[in-house]
């Protein structure tokens, strides 16, 4: 592992499972987050694109894989993560 003021790098194998395996488990536990599955962020709700001043993230354009359909999500706070691979597309 290596850190970096608030960046963590943890390399591939082991470590890297370990990791994601534990975030993943934390966050379906906390009663606050929901977990939306076969759904993929494709653009993001910003002021600019609804034509409101400055030009703040407000949520995310999402699809619903299963269903097809693009459903906007709203928050105060958003946060981008990914995968390094499309390996459950």
């Amino acid at each position: 592992m290596h850190y970096q003021a608030d960046v963590l790098v943890i390399g591939g194998g082991a470590a890297g499972r370990a990791l994601e395996t534990t975030l993943e488990q934390r966050l379906r536990e906390h009663p606050n987050i929901q977990v939306y599955e076969h759904h993929i962020a494709v653009d993001l709700v910003t002021s600019q694109k609804l034509g409101q001043s400055g030009n703040r993230c407000l949520g995310a354009y999402v699809l619903d894989r299963r269903a097809n359909w693009v459903d906007s999500f709203t928050a105060r706070h958003v946060v981008l993560a990914n995968k390094s691979y499309f390996g459950d597309l």
